[in-house]
């Protein structure tokens, strides 16, 4: 490939002298590699894209993760007391729950409202999709809402297994 693209170098430039020797040619090469050099940037961009967005995610769900379960462990006497008297489990997880997530929804309707505001920014980056694409961003606040769902769950199934004589003999 390379023989060729020399071989098909030095024969520009002798039709091209022949023509008209005075026109300088800088570089030589093929539509392919023209093609090739232009697609490869933006598939660059994207994967690095998609990588940061992962791990972005990853991020996320372990940050709420984490302060819903330290949450769930400051109010384990609180619950532990709750039961006791009666509460059912279905309502503490069903609260804790709620807890987690009030603020992941606000975030992700922040989110979806940032992107319709700053739509046409947003746009020299996509390809084939608008940026207010009702299935894109209903994708991307689905995956945000069911990481932020599972995140929280953990911690709110612990909470209503809570064992109330352990939660109150543990102060």
């Amino acid at each position: 490939r390379r023989q060729l693209d020399v071989g098909l170098g030095e024969a520009t430039h002798a039709a091209v002298h022949d023509i008209d020797a005075r026109v300088a040619i800088g570089r030589v090469t093929t539509l392919d590699a023209v093609v090739a050099a232009a697609v490869a940037e933006p598939l660059r961009l994207r994967f690095f894209l998609s990588v940061l967005g992962a791990l972005a995610l990853v991020i996320g769900i372990v940050g709420i993760y984490s302060v819903v379960s330290y949450s769930v462990t400051r109010r384990r006497t609180e619950f532990g007391v709750r039961l006791a008297l009666g509460a059912s489990p279905r309502r503490i997880v069903r609260e804790v729950l709620a807890g987690g997530l009030l603020p992941l929804g606000l975030g992700v309707a922040a989110g979806v409202a940032g992107t319709l505001v700053l739509g046409s920014t947003i746009n020299r980056f996509l390809y084939g999709v608008a940026p207010t694409d009702a299935a894109s961003l209903a994708t991307a606040a689905a995956t945000l809402l069911g990481a932020g769902l599972f995140a929280t769950a953990v911690p709110a199934i612990r909470a209503g297994r809570t064992d109330p004589m352990k939660a109150l003999r543990a102060d």
